[in-house]
C-alpha cells in the first residue's frame, strides 16, 4: 500500500514540476512601483492564460486571455475611470464573434467578425434604404443618337423608360457588390446599336454574337452587327431591360456557367454608361463600356458579395463568382486554386467539413475583369439566416506571393 502511496506522491510532484516549467508569472511595474501588467508564459515564452494591464492610477486597462501567444477568448478594454470601452472575443489571434464598443460606458457599436473578417460591412437596414433610394435616382443621358443609321424616333419615351428601369436594376446589383453605381448613364449611341442588334437577331431567328447577314441592307446589317458583338444578349419570353439584367446576373446555365461573362460585364468597375434594346423575345445590353474613371480600391468582386445579401437578387441555382483585381492578382489557375464553402451555425462556428461543390472553374477570358473563380455549392439554401464562410486558396499576388481570400455571406 505504501508503495502505491509513494508512487502517487511522485506523480504529483512530477506534475507540479512540469506545471512549474510550463507556466511562469511575469509582473511588470511602473517606476513608482505600481503594477503595470501581469501575465503568464508557457515553456516557449509565449503568453498563456489571463493577461491584465493597469493604468498608473491602479484602474484596470485591459483584461484578456491568451493561448500559445495569441489572443484567445474574451478581451475587455477600459478607460481610466474604469468604464468599459471594448468587449471583444478572439479565436486563435483573430477577432471572432460579437465585437462591442462603448463610449462613456454606454453601447456605441456592435459588429460580428468571423475568423478576423468583418462579417457585415452593411446592415440590412442600410441595404434596404440604398436599394430604395436607387429608385429615386434621375438617370442622365449621354452620347449622340446616330440618325444617319437609325431613325431617332426609335428612342421613344417607352424605350427611355425601359432603359431607365434596366439601369436601376443594374445599379442594385452593383451597389450590392460595392461598385460605382450612382452615375451610370443612358448612352444614346449604345441604345441605338442595341436596337440594331435586336433587329438583326429577329431576322436571323436565333441568339448569336456573330450573325451572318440574313438579307438585310449591308449598312443596316453592319450597324446591327456592331451591336451584337459589343453587347450582352438574351432571348426568351417578353424581354425587358430589367428582366434581362436579372438573366445576365444569373448566367448559370450550361452554356454560360463556365465563364459567367454576362455577369462580369455587368459588374465591370469601368462601366459608366450603357444602353438596352428589347423587342419581342430578344434583348441586348451594351456591355463594352469603360467610361467610368473613378475605380474604387478593391481586392476582388464577389457575387453574392460578403455580408448580408438579399434573396431577391439570387437563387440557390446561381453560381457564385469572385473576380480578381488584375492590378493586385496574377491570373488564377484551376489546378492550383481551391474553394471551400462552410456552413456557419448561429454562433458563427464553421462546420467541420466543407460543402461539396456542384461546379467549379477558373476562367481568364476577357469579360470585364479577366480572372474569375466560379463555383456552386451543392444543396445550397438561400433561406433567411443561411450563413456561409468562403475560403479560397491558391491565388497569387502580383509579386508571386500566395494569397488567401475569406468572406462570409448571410441571406435575408
Amino acid at each position: 500500500m505504501k508503495r502505491f502511496q509513494h508512487l502517487a506522491i511522485s506523480l504529483l510532484l512530477l506534475i507540479s514540476f512540469n506545471c512549474f516549467l510550463i507556466a511562469e508569472t511575469i509582473t511588470k511595474n511602473f517606476d513608482g512601483g505600481k503594477m503595470q501588467c501581469k501575465y503568464s508564459i508557457d515553456k516557449d515564452g509565449k503568453k498563456t492564460g489571463l493577461y491584465q494591464e493597469y493604468f498608473k492610477n491602479g484602474k484596470l486597462k485591459i483584461k484578456a486571455s491568451y493561448k500559445k501567444g495569441e489572443l484567445n477568448g474574451k478581451y475587455s478594454e477600459y478607460d481610466e475611470n474604469g468604464k468599459i470601452k471594448k468587449a471583444f472575443t478572439y479565436k486563435k489571434g483573430l477577432q471572432h464573434g460579437f465585437q462591442k464598443t462603448y463610449e462613456n460606458g454606454k453601447s456605441k457599436s456592435k459588429e460580428v467578425w468571423v475568423s478576423g473578417i468583418l462579417a457585415y460591412p452593411k446592415s440590412i437596414k442600410e441595404i434596404k434604404r440604398s436599394l430604395s433610394l436607387i429608385q429615386q435616382i434621375k438617370i442622365q443621358q449621354t452620347g449622340t443618337w446616330p440618325s444617319d443609321q437609325l431613325a431617332e424616333s426609335n428612342f421613344s419615351p417607352k424605350v427611355i423608360k425601359d432603359n431607365t428601369t434596366g439601369i436601376k436594376k443594374l445599379m442594385e446589383f452593383r451597389f450590392l457588390s460595392d461598385l460605382p453605381y450612382k452615375n451610370i448613364k443612358i448612352d444614346r449611341n449604345q441604345v441605338a446599336h442595341c436596337i440594331g442588334a435586336v433587329n438583326v437577331l429577329i431576322k436571323v431567328g436565333k441568339l448569336t454574337h456573330t450573325p451572318k447577314n440574313p438579307g438585310m441592307p449591308e449598312k443596316e446589317f453592319k450597324f446591327g452587327y456592331h451591336g451584337t458583338t459589343h453587347t450582352n444578349l438574351s432571348m426568351g419570353g417578353n424581354v425587358s431591360a430589367s428582366s434581362s439584367v436579372k438573366r445576365y446576373m444569373d448566367d448559370s446555365d450550361k452554356s454560360n456557367i463556365d465563364r459567367v461573362g454576362h455577369r462580369r460585364w455587368c459588374l465591370n468597375p469601368k462601366l459608366g454608361a450603357t444602353g438596352f434594346g428589347n423587342k419581342g423575345s430578344f434583348g441586348a445590353m451594351w456591355s463594352m463600356d469603360s467610361t467610368n474613371k473613378d475605380i474604387p480600391i478593391y481586392d476582388y468582386i464577389a457575387y453574392p458579395s460578403r455580408g448580408y445579401y438579399p434573396r431577391t437578387h439570387i437563387s440557390n441555382k446561381h453560381a457564385w463568382s469572385v473576380s480578381l483585381n488584375p492590378n493586385k492578382y496574377m491570373n488564377g489557375s484551376k489546378d492550383k486554386i481551391k474553394v471551400s464553402v462552410f456552413r456557419l451555425n448561429n454562433k458563427f462556428v464553421k462546420e467541420k467539413a466543407a460543402m461539396p461543390l456542384e461546379y467549379f472553374n477558373v476562367d481568364n477570358g476577357g469579360f470585364g475583369i479577366k480572372s474569375c473563380i466560379i463555383f456552386l455549392p451543392k444543396k445550397l439554401s438561400t433561406a433567411p439566416k443561411s450563413r456561409y464562410f468562403v475560403e479560397i486558396t491558391g491565388t497569387k499576388l502580383k509579386d508571386g506571393s500566395s494569397s488567401k481570400i475569406e468572406y462570409m455571406v448571410e441571406f435575408y
